[in-house]
C-alpha cells in the first residue's frame, strides 16, 4: 500500500483550534511565571578579617584565634564590618576592646596579647588594680572570713591605714586581726583582695590595704528586660517543644516561664530563639535553678556557634534594631 504525502498533513480546524489553546496556556504560565518569580536575594558576604597586617616595617600573620578576637570586638560596635578598620584605628580598637573586656565577651589577657602584637597602647585597658588604695567610695565589697560567714558593705572612705566600710547589716564575728577574702565591684571593674580586719564596730569596719590585688574577668553579661518567643525542650527531643516567651535575656541566659513546671535545676534543653524576622537561632541551654515556686526557670546558654552568639548579642544590646 502506497502512501500519497503531496499534499502534507491535513487537520481539522477542530484540532488547530485545541492545539492553539494548549500553546496559549502554555504561554501564558510561561510569561506569568517570570513575573512572580521572586528575584533571588543577592547572598550576603560575610566580612573577612585581614589576615595579614602591617605593624610598623613587620607584615604579621593574624591566626584563627585572633581573627576571632576581633570579631568579637566588633560586636560591641554593632557593626561586624568594623572589623579591619578596627585593627587601623587604635582608638576604635581601645573603646571596643573595653567594654568587650568589663562585659566578659573576651578575655582580658587575650586582648592584652593580641593589641601588643598590633603595637596598641594597651594602658587602661586592664582592670588590674595594683592597691586597694584606687578603690572608687561607693564601690560594694563581699566579705569572707574564709569559712561559711559573708558580710557586705560599701567603701565610704579610706586613708593610707585602712578602708572605711559601712556594712548592710550587724554581723557576728569578723573581730579584729581576722583574715578575710574580699571581693569589690565598681566602676573599675570586679577585683578580689586578702587582707586582714583592722577594728569593726557593729555596722563599721576597717579593713587593711592590699597591694596584691586580682582582677575578676566578669562573667554577669549584660541582661534586657525582653519577651521573645522561645521554643524548649529536652535535650533530643525537639519534636516535643514548648513555645513561651523570654523575661530576660542576656548573652550567658535568659529567665523563662516554665511550662506547666515541668522542667528542675539540672534538666539539659534545646532552645530556639526567635529574635527577629529571620529564622530562629538554637541554642543549647540548661536550667540552673528555679524561682517563684518553679514557676521560672533561669537558664544559662551552652556553647553555640558564633553566629548564634553575634544574634543574641545584637538583640540584647540594640534592642533588636540592625545595627
Amino acid at each position: 500500500m502506497v502512501y500519497d504525502f503531496s499534499s502534507g498533513f491535513q487537520t481539522s480546524p477542530t484540532e488547530a483550534i485545541i492545539f492553539a489553546v494548549i500553546f496559549g496556556l502554555f504561554a501564558i504560565v510561561f510569561i506569568v511565571g517570570r513575573i512572580i518569580k521572586p528575584k533571588p536575594k543577592p547572598k550576603k558576604i560575610p566580612p573577612i578579617v585581614r589576615r595579614r597586617v602591617d605593624v610598623g616595617k613587620e607584615r604579621i600573620e593574624l591566626s584563627e584565634h585572633d581573627q576571632m578576637v576581633v570579631r568579637r570586638l566588633a560586636w560591641v560596635l554593632k557593626n561586624p564590618r568594623n572589623m579591619n578598620q578596627m585593627i587601623d584605628d587604635h582608638a576604635l580598637f581601645r573603646r571596643a576592646a573595653h567594654r568587650a573586656i568589663r562585659e566578659g565577651i573576651v578575655a582580658e589577657q587575650e586582648v592584652l596579647r593580641f593589641a601588643r602584637r598590633l603595637d596598641i597602647d594597651t594602658t587602661g585597658l586592664s582592670g588590674a588594680v595594683h592597691s586597694t588604695r584606687t578603690i572608687a567610695k561607693g564601690a560594694h565589697l563581699s566579705i569572707s572570713d574564709g569559712e561559711t560567714a559573708v558580710i557586705h558593705g560599701s567603701v565610704v572612705g579610706m586613708d593610707q591605714g585602712a578602708i572605711y566600710l559601712a556594712l548592710a547589716k550587724n554581723p557576728r564575728g569578723f573581730t579584729t586581726g581576722t583574715a578575710v577574702e574580699v571581693v569589690s565591684v565598681g566602676t573599675s571593674g570586679m577585683h578580689r583582695f586578702q587582707t586582714r580586719v583592722v577594728r569593726r564596730e557593729k555596722k563599721e569596719m576597717r579593713l587593711m590595704h592590699a597591694d596584691r590585688v586580682s582582677f575578676v574577668q566578669r562573667r554577669r553579661f549584660h541582661r534586657r528586660r525582653a519577651e521573645v518567643a522561645i521554643d524548649i525542650a529536652p535535650q533530643g527531643l525537639a519534636d516535643t517543644s514548648v513555645r513561651t516567651k523570654t523575661e530576660d535575656l542576656s548573652l550567658g541566659g535568659a529567665a523563662v516561664p516554665n511550662p506547666r513546671r515541668q522542667f528542675n535545676t539540672g534538666d539539659q534543653l534545646e532552645c530556639r530563639l526567635y529574635l527577629g524576622k529571620g529564622a530562629a537561632t538554637g541554642v543549647p541551654a540548661t536550667v540552673i535553678r528555679t524561682s517563684r515556686k518553679n514557676r521560672l526557670l533561669h537558664l544559662q546558654f551552652g556553647k553555640a556557634d558564633e553566629k548564634a552568639q553575634f544574634a543574641i548579642f545584637r538583640y540584647v544590646y540594640t534592642g533588636g534594631k540592625n545595627p
